[in-house]
């Protein structure tokens, strides 16, 4: 008795880790965990830009950039610094959800947010995940999401691309965003 006593106590008390929240309702959505309230992230969709030096080619020497650009400098959703967790729907939640999801950290301007994806430098050769990606520990959540935990997230803007290990081939890159204050 007192064993099934001290199990459901370890279980009332993991259940109070992560509070009630139903699963976004389509794959790739995601929410953000604020005062134990899940909050819609922003869907932004973004175009992949590729930038070349003009004045170094006019030389013969090429650098070129690729990089995500979303017109907004900041996002609407807002969390606090620290550690944040998300619960990102996937198609289910049996793959590795580091190889299917990506958190990252935007360089804000004045009037866009921009994530490095590579760039390729006639004398240092290519540079691939030039991303500032962040580091996540993740569990299963629910039917087919994932609870991820950024620890000590730091101010700035940050987004998140869930891609369907499904399909080979994704038309269009939707990526939800959210701030830290």
């Amino acid at each position: 008795m007192l064993v099934l006593s001290l199990l459901m106590i370890s279980f009332m008390g993991f259940a109070q880790d992560v509070p009630a929240i139903e699963e976004p309702d389509f794959v790739g959505e995601c929410v953000v965990i604020v005062n134990n309230e899940g909050l819609p992230l922003d869907k932004e969709f973004c175009q992949i830009k590729t930038k070349q030096n003009l004045a170094l080619a006019l030389v013969d020497y090429e650098k070129t950039k690729q990089e995500i650009k979303v017109d907004k400098p900041e996002a609407s959703v807002r969390a606090n610094a620290g550690d944040v967790q998300l619960i990102v729907r996937a198609v289910d939640n049996n793959s590795d959800p580091l190889a299917i999801v990506k958190v990252f950290k935007f360089k804000k301007g004045k009037k866009d947010r921009k994530s490095e994806l590579a760039s390729y430098d006639l004398i240092a050769g290519a540079s691939k995940n030039n991303q500032d990606l962040c580091k996540f520990k993740a569990k299963k959540y629910g039917e087919s999401s994932y609870l991820i935990t950024v620890p000590n997230m730091g101010v700035g803007e940050y987004g998140i691309i869930v891609s369907n290990p499904n399909t080979l081939d994704e038309k269009s890159l939707v990526i939800s965003c959210f701030g830290v204050d």
